[in-house]
């Protein structure tokens, strides 16, 4: 069997992907066609903390309505699918084609049905954040990308489907982000890039925002190089006048950044913002371009390790209040074809110190074990990206059932694989890791 590597070793998984992707392409817009297939299996690659909040009522009713629509739709999804790939395939320019198909259209529809939902579950999220800090408005912005006709910046709009099931906004902003550096970096060399990438991915980024009107929000997302900004319609996910800061203003280092979160909605949402902080504020001062990302992430993990054993009694009660809100698991899966077996250690190497000390939600461990099966199990990129991309469309469930005063088993269903362990709220380590594929035709 074959063994992977250690979760937070995996080098930037976001940066490579984009760095296979960016290589392959003929030009910035075939670039665009396949960051748009691949984005749910860049965001899996995804081990910052995600924030993945209980349901509220209008929440669950805005995700019944989704189901529905994604289930009446699957089969245009499934064209859709085809179209892009043959997009991909040929390297021609297919904007427009991406704009007027069937599946695109319908679910404009849908949004626009669904318009007052979507605002209210998004706004709310998006209130907890705090406004960005008047030095960095004060600098000078980059809009020269809302002018470049072939730019994925400049149709933003025919990536709303992206945020189908996305509420809340750093899950946005991440998606945003990777969608338009690769046009803002054109001229950058590639060390550059992986320096910038690779201190992103490790240490985070600060989300601010404010409201505007009729629903629409600015949004400021900024890393230890730069900021990027964008407007977002929080009724029909619609990401418009995308600007970012030079990388090299020396204004830039020196501006004072606040917590994101200035009102969190309960106790795992106040914890979950100190553990980003905390991330954010690892980032050693006398950091230089270039030094050994193997360094840095071990610097970041010990100043975690620390804050973790300091606050550790805030972490049980925190996991806990947010699986009681779960269902029970289903006593079994009928549709699935389990992988795992009694020799497989899953978890080997993703059981980790960063996991224990930044994971709060049973939510987070589903994407760990997926990812973890990907080279455990030896599955291609292509299928795994397919899966992902499908799940993302058809939406999971995540349930939760306390085994005894510490462990609580839990149990992720989406629609074409699933995934399980038992997880110690108190220490922050899970084991017993399980994998399970559907046993249905091309899942």
């Amino acid at each position: 069997m074959v063994k992977i590597l250690p979760q937070d070793s995996k080098p930037m998984g976001l940066f490579f992907y984009l760095t296979k992707i960016t290589k392959r392409s003929t030009n910035r817009i075939n670039y665009t066609m396949r960051a748009f297939i691949y984005l749910p299996f860049i965001l899996s690659i995804f081990t910052t903390v995600a924030c993945s909040q209980h349901k509220v009522n209008d929440e669950k009713e805005l995700v019944k309505a989704i189901d529905s629509f994604s289930k009446k739709n699957f089969d245009k999804w499934l064209e859709f699918e085809e179209m892009t790939a043959s997009h991909i395939d040929s390297g021609a320019p297919q904007f427009e084609s991406v704009r007027n198909n069937s599946f695109v259209k319908t679910f404009r529809i849908f949004t626009e049905q669904q318009a007052i939902h979507y605002a209210a579950v998004r706004s709310a999220k998006f209130a907890q954040y705090a406004a960005p800090p008047a030095a960095l408005l004060a600098l000078k912005w980059d809009t020269s990308g809302q002018q470049s006709p072939g730019s994925t910046i400049s149709h933003m709009d025919l990536f709303a489907v992206v945020f189908i099931r996305t509420f809340d906004p750093s899950t946005i902003t991440q998606i945003t982000n990777s969608l338009v550096t690769a046009d803002m970096f054109t001229n950058l060399s590639r060390d550059k890039m992986y320096d910038y990438y690779s201190k992103k991915d490790l240490f985070g980024m600060r989300i601010y925002a404010r409201p505007l009107d009729n629903n629409k929000w600015q949004v400021w997302a900024a890393d230890h190089f730069m900021a990027l900004s964008f407007r977002f319609d929080a009724a029909n996910g619609i990401v418009s006048a995308v600007s970012h800061t030079y990388m090299d203003d020396p204004a830039y280092a020196k501006i004072h950044w606040p917590p994101s979160v200035a009102k969190p909605a309960n106790e795992t949402e106040r914890l979950r913002a100190d553990i980003l902080t905390n991330i954010w504020n690892s980032y050693p001062a006398n950091a230089v371009e270039g030094d050994s990302y193997y360094a840095y992430r071990k610097i970041r993990n010990e100043q975690l390790t620390k804050f973790h054993n300091s606050q550790v009694a805030r972490y049980k009660p925190a996991r806990e209040e947010q699986l009681r809100l779960l269902e029970p698991p289903p006593a079994d899966l009928t549709n699935y074809k389990e992988l795992t077996t009694a020799e497989d250690n899953l978890l080997e190497h993703s059981d980790s110190s960063y996991n224990a000390a930044t994971l709060l939600y049973a939510e987070q461990w589903s994407q760990i074990l997926a990812i973890a099966a990907v080279t455990y199990y030896q599955i291609s990129t292509k299928t795994f990206a397919k899966r992902v991309q499908r799940n993302a469309i058809l939406g999971s469930k995540t349930y939760a059932r306390q085994l005894n005063d510490n462990e609580w088993e839990i149990l992720t269903i989406s629609a074409r694989d699933a995934n399980s362990c038992i997880w110690n709220i108190k220490t922050g380590y899970a084991r017993n890791g399980r994998y399970w594929v559907s046993k249905e035709p091309g899942a």
